[in-house]
């Protein structure tokens, strides 16, 4: 997405190795400075219905008190408050986020998802959709 007040930069991707820690590339340009976030969103992923809902994003991340919610905000390199400055956020394939409590559970993730995200800053709007699929590695024996 291009001329929001966030948009993705270049080429974004995650990975997760087979110890389960995860992995993101990539970079988005917050275009104008924000003071709020106001954030509707959509997630679907087949056979599952849809979830929707809206949340104020800047108070959300300022009630975050779970560590891991914590930490995975920080591989992603995701503020930790607002307001928010403009200029580019980049994550690093460096910092990882062990999944292996929840390994159990990555069998249900696996899939095509469809997620979108609208918002209305302070400053402008943004949207941003992304599909991605999940799938286990494919090795050649």
């Amino acid at each position: 997405m291009t001329g929001g007040v966030i948009s993705l930069q270049g080429d974004n991707g995650a990975t997760l190795d087979k110890d389960c820690n995860l992995s993101v590339t990539g970079c988005v340009e917050v275009t104008k400075p924000f003071k709020s976030h106001m954030i509707k969103y959509t997630i679907k992923k087949a056979p599952m219905p849809p979830i929707e809902g809206e949340i104020e994003g800047c108070e959300a991340l300022k009630n975050i008190k779970d560590p891991t919610t914590l930490e995975a905000l920080q591989v992603l390199s995701v503020p930790s408050s607002c307001p928010v400055a403009a200029g580019k956020i980049c994550s690093s394939p460096d910092k990882k986020l062990n999944l292996s409590k929840y390994k159990n559970q990555l069998g249900m993730a696996a899939g095509t998802v469809d997620f979108r995200l609208e918002g209305k800053h302070d400053t402008g709007k943004t949207c941003v959709e992304i599909n991605f699929t999940l799938a286990k590695e494919k090795r050649s024996g």
